[in-house]
């Protein structure tokens, strides 16, 4: 787990509950279909995902293949850090 998620799980494990339920008021669940994708190569990264059940798999690709950069199980977060 990288710094910065350390640090978001230790905010939430702290977090007063007026804290808490405002973030959920702010968090919506979405269901995605295997193949479909969260983020487009060149797109700004707008939302942070908490995997809930599944494989997210990050990736880059070129012309003549793909290489997986990050796989995510259900419990992480994932999100592209640089575009914020």
């Amino acid at each position: 787990m990288t710094l910065a998620l350390h640090r978001i799980h230790d905010f939430l494990s702290t977090a007063p509950a007026a804290a808490m339920r405002a973030l959920e008021e702010a968090t919506t669940t979405r269901h995605y279909a295997k193949g479909e994708f969260l983020l487009r190569d060149g797109e700004t990264c707008r939302y942070t995902f908490t995997i809930l059940d599944g494989v997210v798999r990050k990736f880059s690709s070129t012309a003549d293949r793909e290489r997986t950069t990050d796989l995510y199980f259900a419990g992480d977060i994932a999100a592209a850090f640089t575009s914020y």
